[in-house]
Parts: structure tokens; sequence; C-alpha cells
């Protein structure tokens, strides 16, 4: 099926409209959440061989379905993921599995086979093709079942209308039986509080960078101060020099950066504390003990174990004690004298109650680095990032649908926040990129803690109590919470009607196993599914690509089979 016959849709006059005769689904936001979600359905519509008229409309205003904005194909290269190819499969593992259905690595090896290391960290665009191919091929696959259109809109409200739901863009709406809401990100947007600086003078977000961050909104020669210190921040640093014709070379083992001269003449992060993201170790290169393996195991067991709902001191006691054990055991591993328990314990209150400078800093990120590559032994924050890593499926599994108490979850968020930073941070090629940049002066981390930003009709200052410096402009760098919806779009719509709801302040929209909204003040939520950041905390790790960490989309596709026969009975 080509992209000419999917965009039929694109008209709304195309889009389904007879309740009767067909059964409609209408998928809003087709990033790779959407595309699973139709893989899963089409699947088990097979499965069940049920004699069903069907027309999928599939919302998303991106040009790629599958990747949608976050991978999309036309993005720079030096965008990069910070998931490894090798976790990276489109398709559910199963006996029926075809073998046309290939893993990112597999798919690498015939269109990009120069990417194709399972331990490589690929281009987004690289990623958002092999995305799009697998949507497209599935789309060929149903081809003969359902009619599959493509609306390239925006919807702006999802509502109850009678026993149908109706899905709304600025232009037009359709009445479909079942919904399913995976909008991800809600598209490029800055997050609602931010610095009170002119337009002028600030950008409000990084993405897309070709066009936020071009020649002509960043002109060479300025200093350039830039809100945050997370993954976006690299991606931005990236953009401002690899992206303006700066390359990166190997000398003597160390990575050196070349300028191009389209450079600002300085990049200086600011944010509140100073902490970094660490290096994702690199496995090939490092010696990882095959005792580890039982470790993680020991640990999964005991945190599934955990007695629901989980009080505050439960969690201290049972959940984040079990972590520092777990990495407390891999070090000693290593090193019989290596950290105890106690002592990792008082590593991250270190880590979590202290602002760094700039040297801390740089010391902390070449640290990561070096454990990372296997140039020095693992240490406390590689193991407690290994720890949480590893054990990270048993928590989603004993917190997810309400597994823990309301009361424990501010302490639960103060140790996410910063386990974060040390598990989930950028490939180490990408920690080497912003330290080289540092080494040549292109990054000055001089106030990358506890800087503010001052302004005024005639100049912009970042200031600490030590130091004070003059920038031409600030770029935002901090993407919105999961917690933060876009005011015109359909989530935020939905929680003002009372569609969707929040119990628990902490965390995101309540939904059950299956996606469906819970602790509704409507009286009927019935056809209606939401996955993505939204159900934040509700359902943690949405941002992965893991078809495995997750179980609610094959819940969901297994529940429409009932409501498929009910409704071919009473048609």
């Amino acid at each position: 099926m080509s992209d000419a016959q999917l965009a039929s849709g694109d008209s709304a006059t195309d889009l389904p409209r007879d309740s009767h005769s067909t059964y409609s689904l209408a998928i809003v936001g087709c990033g790779p959440r959407g595309l699973y979600c139709l893989e899963s359905f089409a699947r088990v519509f097979a499965q069940q061989s049920l004699a069903v008229p069907v027309v999928i409309t599939i919302f998303e205003p991106s040009r790629d379905p599958g990747a949608g904005n976050i991978y999309a194909v036309d993005q720079p290269h030096f965008l990069r993921m910070n998931y490894a190819n090798e976790r990276i499969d489109a398709w559910r593992d199963c006996q029926e599995r075809p073998k046309s259905n290939l893993s990112l690595v597999e798919w690498l090896e015939r269109h990009h086979p120069t990417l194709a290391n399972p331990d490589g960290y690929s281009p987004r665009a690289v990623v958002g093709e092999y995305l799009h191919d697998c949507f497209l091929q599935v789309c060929d696959q149903i081809s003969e079942s359902f009619v599959v259109k493509i609306c390239r809109q925006k919807v702006t409200n999802v509502e109850r209308l009678e026993s149908m739901w109706k899905v709304s863009t600025e232009q037009d709406s359709i009445l479909v039986h079942d919904v399913v809401v995976t909008v991800g990100h809600e598209g490029w947007r800055a997050p609602a509080s931010l610095p009170p600086v002119d337009s002028k003078r600030f950008i409000k977000s990084v993405f897309p960078v070709d066009r936020q961050l071009s020649m002509a909104c960043v002109p060479p020669g300025r200093r350039v101060a830039v809100r945050g210190f997370g993954l976006t921040w690299i991606d931005a640093a990236l953009a401002l020099t690899e992206g303006r014709g700066g390359h990166f070379v190997r000398q003597q083992g160390a990575l050196c950066y070349k300028p191009s001269g389209a450079e600002p003449a300085a990049i200086l992060p600011y944010s509140r504390t100073g902490r970094p993201m660490l290096a994702k170790p690199v496995k090939t290169r490092m010696t990882i003990p095959s005792q580890w393996d039982e470790i993680w195991k020991d640990g999964s067991r005991q945190i599934s174990e955990v007695t629901r709902p989980i009080d505050q001191g439960a969690f201290w006691e049972k959940i984040w004690k079990q972590i520092l054990d777990s990495a407390a055991a891999a070090l000693q591993v290593t090193s019989p004298n290596a950290e105890t328990s106690a002592t990792i314990s008082q590593w991250f209150e270190w880590w979590r109650t202290s602002n760094f400078d700039s040297r801390l800093t740089l010391n902390l990120m070449q640290q990561s680095v070096d454990v990372a590559l296997g140039r020095i032994p693992p240490n406390a924050p590689f193991a407690l990032g290994e720890a949480w890593r590893q054990l990270y499926p048993a928590l989603i599994n004993c917190i997810n649908h309400g597994g823990l108490c309301e009361e424990a979850w501010p302490a639960f968020r103060q140790i996410e926040v910063e386990m974060e930073r040390l598990a989930f941070g950028p490939p180490a090629e990408n920690v080497r990129r912003i330290l080289a940049l540092e080494k040549v002066g292109v990054v000055d981390l001089s106030f990358v803690s506890g800087a503010t930003l001052a302004s005024d009709a005639a100049s912009l200052r970042l200031v600490t109590p030590q130091n004070r410096s003059d920038v031409d402009l600030v770029i935002n760098a901090v993407i919105p919470s999961p917690l933060e919806t876009r005011s015109n779009g359909p989530i935020a719509a939905m929680f003002q009607r009372g569609i969707l709801s929040r119990q628990n302040r902490h965390i995101g929209f309540d939904v059950d196993e299956k996606g469906g909204p819970t602790a509704s003040t409507h009286s009927d939520a019935a056809g209606l599914t939401v996955f993505g950041r939204v159900t934040d905390g509700c359902i943690l790790g949405n941002d992965t690509l893991s078809r495995q960490l997750h179980p609610e989309i094959e819940n969901w596709a297994a529940s429409i089979v009932p409501r498929l026969s009910s409704w071919k009975q009473r048609n």
C-alpha cells in the first residue's frame, strides 16, 4: 500500500460516517504508540477471523505515520536516539510472527548496514524511516480486511455523542464506535512557565531544530544561554555546532571538535542544580559479570512480592532499599571491598541534595563515559543506574495502576527524577561530544548551577552569587511535564468535560489495564482508550519504544473482540 493510497482520507468528506454498516475505529495520533495499536488490533482481528467490516481513520498531521514528530524522517542525523538499536522492535514477539516483520537491527542490515550495530544509537530520523516502513507494512497486511484512511489534521476534541464518539478537527468531525488517543507530546511546544523575556531574544522550543535554531534565529558569534540541562539541551548544543558544519574527530583516543566558524561564540546552559545526565553503558566495551543476572532476577522477584498498595514506609524499606541492595551486590561482585548499601545510599543522598559547579559536573560526565566504555571499573552511580534499569520492569508492575499510595508519590518522584539522570541518560558518544565542545570553549558550564536570568529592555544576563555574564538570547530546552496538557488539544478538552480525571495530583490521568479511563465523572467512557505520556504515574515508562514493557495495548486489542461481536449481533 503506497503513501498516495493511504493519503486518501486527507479530505474530510472522504471520512466514514455510516455507523450501521461499518464498525469504525479512530486512532488519534500515529507515532510509535499509534502504530503499535494498529498492529495489535489487526493481529487480534485476524486471529479471531471476525467477519466484520471495519474502517480505521488515523488522525496524524505529520508526514510519516508511525514515526510522528519525535522520529520525523526529515530531521538532521546528528539528533540521535537515547535507546540502543537492539532494544527497538516494532513487532510483538509471538509464535505467528512473520519473517518479514523485522526488528530495527535486521532492518538496518538491509537499509543502513553501517548503522546495524546492536549496541549503537541510530539517528532518530533513521528510526523514523523504520517505524514508517512498519506502518506501511501493517497497512499492506490489512488492506483486504480493513479500509484505512489518514486524516492529516490535528484533533481538537473527542466527546461522547449518544452511543458514538465524535472526533473533531478544526475543519470537520466524524462519528466512530471506538477511539484510541495516543497524542504523545501533543506536538512541539513550550511549557506554560517561561522566563519573562521578549520574543525577539527568547526561543521557546528547540524543535524542530532546523527551524527553531537556524542561523537566522541564532546568528553565528552570539552568546547563547540555554535553559535546561537534560537531553533536549544536548540536542540544542549539537544543532548549534555539528548541525552548522562543525565535526568531531578522534585524536589519540579522544574526541575533538573542529569548529566551522558558524557556531555561537558561547553556549551557556543554566539549571537549578547542575546535576548532569550520565552516559549509558556500552555493554560490549564493559566486562559484565555473569553473576549480575542473578542479582537482577532476585531484586526483581523481591520487588514483585511487595504487597500493594505501597505506602511511603514500604516504598523506602522494600522498594528503594532493594534497589540499593542490588546495586551494592553488583559492585561487590567486581570488588569485595566495594560500597555497601549504606555507602551507596550516602552517595545518592549527596547527589540528590547537592548543587554542582562546572568542574564537578565535568568530572562526573567524564567518569560516566569512562565507565560506559570500560576504561574504569563500575562505580556507585553506574551501579545505581544499572539496578534501576534492570529492576524497572518489576517496578512498573509493582506501581502501575494504583500500586503506590498517594502519600508515597512525593518520595517516589524525588527518587525518580534523579534516577532518570543516572539510568536513562544519553549514549556515551553524545556525552563525549559535549565534553569536546566544552574543551574548545564553545560550551561554557560556568552557569550550569544556580544561575538566574536577569533581563531588561537593553540586556540579558546570567547571574550567580559569584559571577555574571551578558548573553544575546535565550533558548528554552525544558519540555512540558506529562501533567501539562496542550490547552487546545483533545486531552484538555476531555479533562474539562470530566471524561478524563485524576484522583492523585502527583500523577497523570487514571486509566485501567486496557487504557480505558477510570474514576471518570462522565457517565459512559466505553469505547475510549488513552495511551501515552498523559497517563504518567498511572503507567510508568511511557516514553519507551519497547513493546514488551507494557501490556495495556495488547489488553486493549483483545478487549475489542467482544465489542465487535456485540456490534455485529445488533446490526
